[in-house]
């Protein structure tokens, strides 16, 4: 079963003794059951280890958009997604149809139930309630059984919502932070694979050509004398997404190729659309709505509209 907030849901495996009787529909679905509860033991004392070492060598998850993970890339997914959960308050699974293919091989539609709390950027947490439906194949080798292939139904969840906006404060702040301290690799870990900014004029930059303009223009700030910013508005989607329109005052002392040093002001709201994704939240899209950079008191470039 596929879950967001985990690499993949449901991956045990269960010794079957081989005696005819254990071959019966009936039994596969009982072993199954006490596997699946098994898994969640293994979750809830976050033991990668045995997990992992639960699925078929040539494993498979389907993943929602086409792509598929195989078991390096589970291994490698739930290390990065387990420093994300901070508490688990429930974990359950419950069989649908099981469907025997043959002897040794059983598919089975799986209903996963997560409530617990995840960690957001700045240290905080949010709660959230996770129900997530899949299609596993499973098989068995030599009287084990073990999970093959993972494929998703639906994957619907709540949340409370009164975390969002101290969360993305702190994601806020600590981008701030990251930037003062030249700090690329930390600057983008805050953005999402692709990552987009949209200039009033309508051009977009992307994720690689946001990170070689933040490098030239790091180039030629001295220092940091201020970094004032606020979140005027703030529209919470019911898909994990949150849209924060954000006023900023950014004053700096920037030097030119003969090291000459000018003092810069640079005033600009942009409305910013995040992302809940396995790691907190990310920024997915910014869109610059005015901008106006200042150069020793005087105004040399102003662009996009004012805002209310």
């Amino acid at each position: 079963m596929f879950s967001r907030w985990f690499p993949f849901s449901l991956a045990l495996f269960l010794m079957i003794p081989p005696v005819s009787a254990q071959s019966s529909s009936a039994a596969v679905r009982s072993a199954l059951q006490a596997q699946y509860n098994r898994y969640t033991a293994a979750l809830r004392n976050k033991d990668i280890k045995t997990v992992v070492s639960l699925l078929t060598m040539d494993f498979k998850q389907v993943l929602p958009n086409g792509d598929t993970e195989d078991r390096i890339d589970v291994k490698r997914s739930m290390q990065e997604r387990m420093k994300s959960m901070k508490q688990i308050q429930s974990l359950t699974v419950t069989l649908g149809p099981v469907a025997m293919k043959g002897p040794d091989k059983a598919v089975v539609t799986a209903t996963e139930k997560f409530v617990g709390r995840l960690g957001t950027p700045g240290g905080g947490t949010w709660s959230i309630v996770q129900t997530s439906i899949s299609e596993d194949t499973w098989v068995r080798t030599s009287g084990v059984w073990k999970l093959k292939q993972v494929r998703p139904i639906s994957d619907k969840y709540t949340s409370d919502t009164s975390g969002v906006r101290p969360a993305l404060e702190a994601a806020y702040r600590d981008y701030r932070r990251a930037v003062m301290n030249k700090d690329l690799k930390k600057v983008m870990s805050f953005a999402t694979k692709d990552f987009t900014i949209e200039f009033p004029d309508g051009r977009k930059q992307y994720r690689d050509e946001s990170m070689d303009g933040f490098a030239r223009t790091m180039m030629y700030t001295k220092s940091f004398q201020n970094w004032d910013a606020q979140i005027i508005k703030l529209l919470i989607g019911g898909t994990g997404k949150a849209t924060a329109t954000v006023k900023e005052t950014v004053s700096t002392t920037i030097v030119d190729r003969k090291g000459r040093e000018y003092k810069q002001v640079v005033r600009d709201t942009t409305e910013d659309t995040w992302v809940r994704t396995d790691f907190g939240w990310k920024i997915e899209y910014s869109k610059i709505l005015v901008s106006e950079v200042s150069i020793d008191g005087k105004v040399v470039a102003r662009t996009g509209k004012k805002t209310n």
